[in-house]
């Protein structure tokens, strides 16, 4: 992924909007799936744990995009 990104040239700009995305939809996600079970649909432990998976996942992509906007 690295070098994916080593021949793709985005501004600084671009960078943070990537990073402010990315962190916004794993927030989404994870209130998409909570209000989900307001509706009484049942919430397995697997379930719960590609959430979070998912969650933290999108969160290192962020931090990913931060620091390489700082560069």
């Amino acid at each position: 992924m690295r070098n994916l990104l080593n021949h793709m040239k985005f501004t600084k700009k671009q960078l943070e909007k990537l990073a402010d995305q990315t962190r916004l939809l794993s927030w989404a996600q994870g209130a998409i799936i909570t209000s989900a079970s307001g509706f009484n649909l049942t919430i397995s432990l697997a379930t719960v744990s590609v959430i979070i998976i998912n969650f933290v996942t999108l969160q290192i992509l962020g931090l990913f995009f931060d620091k390489r906007s700082e560069k």
